[in-house]
């Protein structure tokens, strides 16, 4: 702005329009010439002090700012009054003793000749926006440290897969200084592969979907870690999606007991075989599906010949010792993968055998049986030699439960030990009732 009311105007009606909207502008003006006098000052820049017009104009400015402030603004005057122009933002105490934030603008008045006059000072109050700027930059900080603070990686990524934001949970994952990784595409942090296995998720969340999923990624880090990975698309006020958030924690410990809690809930704690619950639920599952293809299904009811006596006579540690032998053995024997082996307490075993008939269940059965029986006890009153009993049933019409085959499987299995133990015997009923034809060789 140039105000030509200062003696520098051919109209004196320009002059005085020029003063008028001067005065009635609400951003503070002054104007002082070289010797740093007052020659101007609008009613706004008067209150900025405190003052009135006419106890400002025509006084230097040491009579109207305090000493120290002086002092403070002697640099930019002297380079005001060499020509340059000033602009900045400071903090100023108003005459109302409040202190608010303005833009200041010192601009020299040059005249014809090319030296300066004097300068003009406009003062814009930008407390309002300073405020929600300082607002908005904590509240920035603050969400930073928040986000820092949590066990995550967190990351936003823009509609060109541009890393916009990184927490430092995500810089460690990435093995990466933060400043490193913003403004790089995920295909350079994370690969091509990664990138284009996640193609379509992205697309969906850039559509507005809000997608979760769990997978296993090993980082620039060096850790495999399970993730719970969500991507939420970042909608802004006009309904646009601009990129999307990432929020990925590492449930790896979390997996590991669950997995622990699984095979605990499911597992013989004594010889890894699965518990008596665990092999009930396998044998019902087997049947139905037996029943729904039509297929073979066969189960070994297994005993260890005169065990009572063993732990009686060794100890516990010893028949503890013969249950894990005997466990182990059992699944040496069985298909691994297809066929299970179960503990249902004491020294009693169940083989489930899906896809095998009566007949080939009882070769596994005496397969198992004459293992067993290779099999000795080194104890101090000598070596005991081991054998066992195997009752086998096949899956009838009769048998709609676990329990009625396992209970056909225990009548030959207490068959056996009527018998003489150390030996394998068949229910003639179960056996008379299967028509199937032989799939296990």
């Amino acid at each position: 702005m140039v105000l030509t009311f200062l003696g520098e105007s051919n109209s004196e009606l320009a002059d005085k329009d020029l003063r008028v909207i001067a005065d009635l502008l609400p951003s503070p003006i002054f104007y002082c010439d070289s010797f740093l006098v007052y020659r101007y000052a609008n009613p706004a820049g008067a209150r900025l002090y405190g003052r009135s017009v006419e106890d400002i104009v025509g006084k230097g400015i040491d009579e109207v700012l305090e000493t120290e402030r002086v002092r403070l603004y002697k640099t930019r005057h002297d380079r005001v009054l060499a020509g340059e122009t000033l602009r900045f933002e400071e903090s100023r105490k108003f005459g109302d003793e409040t202190t608010r934030r303005v833009q200041a603008e010192y601009i020299p008045h040059k005249i014809d000749n090319g030296s300066v006059a004097g300068f003009f000072v406009l003062l814009t109050d930008v407390t309002e926006r300073y405020m929600a700027e300082m607002e908005a930059r904590d509240a920035a900080e603050q969400l930073r440290m928040i986000s820092d603070a949590v066990p995550a990686q967190i990351s936003f990524v823009d509609r060109d897969r541009r890393v916009v934001m990184v927490n430092s949970t995500a810089a460690e994952w990435f093995a990466r200084d933060p400043k490193d990784i913003v403004g790089r595409k995920i295909s350079d942090l994370l690969g091509t592969e990664f990138a284009h296995k996640t193609d379509k998720t992205v697309n969906r969340v850039l559509n507005g979907e809000r997608v979760e999923y769990q997978s296993q990624y090993t980082f620039p880090d060096g850790v495999s870690r399970a993730l719970e990975t969500t991507y939420i698309p970042n909608v802004r006020a006009d309904g646009s999606i601009d990129g999307y958030f990432v929020l990925s924690y590492d449930v790896t410990d979390f997996k590991r007991v669950e997995d622990d809690l699984r095979l605990l809930a499911t597992t013989d704690s004594l010889t890894g075989v699965f518990n008596r619950r665990r092999i009930l639920e396998i044998c019902d599952e087997e049947i139905i599906r037996a029943r729904r293809y039509d297929r073979h299904l066969s189960v070994v009811m297994c005993d260890i010949d005169h065990f009572k006596a063993v732990n009686d006579i060794h100890g516990h540690d010893a028949g503890d010792g013969l249950i894990k032998r005997f466990a182990e053995l059992a699944g040496k024997t069985v298909r691994e993968g297809i066929d299970a082996v179960g503990r249902l307490g004491g020294d009693e075993f169940v083989l489930v055998l899906p896809e095998t008939s009566i007949s080939n269940a009882r070769v596994v059965a005496e397969r198992l049986r004459r293992a067993w029986e290779r099999e000795t006890l080194e104890t101090e009153q000598g070596v005991v030699r081991l054998t066992c009993c195997l009752g086998v049933a096949e899956l009838s019409v009769r048998h709609q439960t676990e329990r009625d085959i396992l209970k056909q499987a225990d009548r030959a299995l207490y068959l056996a030990k009527e018998s003489g133990r150390n030996r394998v015997c068949v229910d003639v009923t179960a056996a008379e009732s299967s028509v199937r034809v032989a799939t296990r060789g």
